[in-house]
This record gives C-alpha cells, sequence and structure tokens, in this order.
C-alpha cells in the first residue's frame, strides 16, 4: 500500500468520524436534556423544588430551551411566594389575627427551610391562641346577648382546632341559648317599628343579630329610656375570616315605642346617630 493511499485511508476515517460526530453528539446532549428535565419534573411533583432547581439549571448548560428557564422562573416564584406568606403570616401573629397567620403559615413550603420550622411551630402557637381568644370573645358576646356572633366566633375557631372539647362544648351551649330565647317575635316588633319610620331591616338575615336587654343604654340607648327592656339588632360582617360587629345597631324600646340608631366606632364608644318617635 502506497504512501498516498494510508493517507488517504486516514483522511477518509477522520472525515467520516467527524461527519458521524455531527449526527451523533446532538443526539447525545438531547438525551442527557432529555434525561435531566424529566428527573427534574418528577422532583417538581414531589415538592423538592431545589434539587429540581439544580437539575433545571444543570439541564440549561446542555441546551438552551425555554421550557426549563420557565420550570425554574416557576420555582422562584414558590420560594419568593412562601417567603412573603412566612413574613406576612408573623406580621398578622404579631397583630393578634392568628387564624389569618395560621392560613399564611400553612403555604409556606418544606424546601423554604430557613422559615419552614419556625412556620411549623408558630402555627401551633396560633391554634391555642386563637382558641383561647375566640372563647374569651364568645363570653363577651355572650354577655351582651349576641348568641349568634359567639356561634360564629367558636365555629371560626374550630375550623383550625376540629377536636377541641372545650370549643364544642361551647358550640353547644350557644346554640342552644340562640335557640332558647324568643328572638323572631321581638325582631318582627322591632322590624314594624323601623319600617314606619323608613327604615328598613331584614327579618332573616345572617347580616343581623337581633337581641334583648334591660340595661339599653349599655348598647348606647338614650338615658331617657332607663332600664325598660329593649330590642336591639347588630348588624354583622366579615373580618379577617371571623363574624364581627360592623358598628351599627338599632334599638326599639317598646314601652315607650321609640327607637333609635347607635353608632360605635373602633374604641368601642357608641354615640346616637338618630332618635326615632
Amino acid at each position: 500500500m502506497t504512501k498516498k493511499r494510508i493517507i488517504g485511508l486516514v483522511v477518509g476515517v477522520i472525515a467520516i468520524l467527524f461527519i458521524g460526530g455531527l449526527v451523533v453528539y446532538p443526539q447525545i446532549q438531547n438525551s442527557r436534556y432529555n434525561d435531566a428535565v424529566a428527573k427534574a419534573d418528577s422532583l417538581m411533583k414531589s415538592e423538592q423544588y431545589n434539587e429540581a432547581l439544580k437539575l433545571y439549571d444543570k439541564a440549561l448548560t446542555i441546551k438552551n430551551n425555554e421550557d426549563a428557564k420557565k420550570q425554574i422562573n416557576q420555582i422562584n416564584k414558590l420560594l419568593k411566594g412562601s417567603k412573603d406568606n412566612f413574613k406576612n403570616g408573623m406580621a398578622s401573629f404579631n397583630n393578634g389575627l392568628y387564624k389569618n397567620a395560621y392560613d399564611l403559615f400553612s403555604l409556606v413550603i418544606k424546601d423554604d427551610s430557613k422559615n419552614y420550622k419556625v412556620a411549623a411551630e408558630k402555627m401551633k402557637e396560633c391554634i391555642k391562641l386563637n382558641t383561647e381568644l375566640a372563647l374569651k370573645n364568645s363570653m363577651d358576646f355572650e354577655k351582651a346577648g349576641n348568641y349568634s356572633v359567639a356561634v360564629d366566633s367558636i365555629r371560626t375557631a374550630l375550623v383550625i382546632d376540629k377536636d377541641n372539647q372545650q370549643l364544642k362544648d361551647a358550640l353547644d351551649k350557644y346554640n342552644r341559648l340562640r335557640g332558647e330565647r324568643p328572638q323572631l317575635a321581638e325582631h318582627q316588633k322591632l322590624i314594624d317599628f323601623f319600617a314606619k319610620q323608613g327604615v328598613t331591616i331584614p327579618g332573616n338575615s345572617s347580616e343581623w343579630d337581633c337581641s334583648t336587654t334591660s340595661s339599653p343604654q349599655s348598647f348606647g340607648a338614650p338615658a331617657s329610656w332607663g332600664n325598660n327592656p329593649t330590642i336591639f339588632v347588630t348588624q354583622l360582617g366579615k373580618k379577617d375570616g371571623m363574624i364581627v360587629e360592623m358598628g351599627v345597631k338599632y334599638l326599639y324600646c317598646p314601652s315607650i315605642n321609640k327607637g333609635a340608631k347607635v353608632i360605635t366606632d373602633s374604641n368601642n364608644y357608641s354615640q346616637i346617630e338618630k332618635e326615632y318617635n
């Protein structure tokens, strides 16, 4: 075999290998990329976001692909969202909004390792403190005769402390008290009086709670009413997931046939807005 022929064969082999490499190498790279992305997708589904992030980053070193970039952006959003939920949860906790704080802490993800353990402990504290607050508030509502509000306060606490027997007993108690009072008949007297004054008050609405009292001045009634039995309705609404009084009451005293609209501010100061005769 001549020297020229040998050189020709070597060049041919090199050319074949080079051309083969151009065909095979992209296939190998695609296979590596697909393998990395498949593993990362699996980790995403099992909420192992930090490990998934590493594999998506690795996939991008093999091949620049928008799908991997989108997944990386999604993970970064999840991690940022978790940190924001923890931060907002702490703010709610420090402001005594324990149910709201609990909900936010429950959204902190495991891969947000710096905050996850703290959030788990804070959730336990939220349950305890929210239950204590609900029981205290319900007792205040009971003293005011607002049994429906007391019931809603206890029900809200049971959402995150469902096995608490003290809450269950309180719920039974306030449901019983709410059922025992002659609410419908008394409520109708008030509705009829204010209807004549051009004021419409719903007869069957969860937005109003009806009660009676022998100490009307405790609820903002005019001093001239004395201790005459008085019917009143309180406007209700939701704040931070709890049923609360909205600061508006309508009072009616049947024995003197007079009514009043009372506004209570955030400092619990009541003022007569209007009297009705």
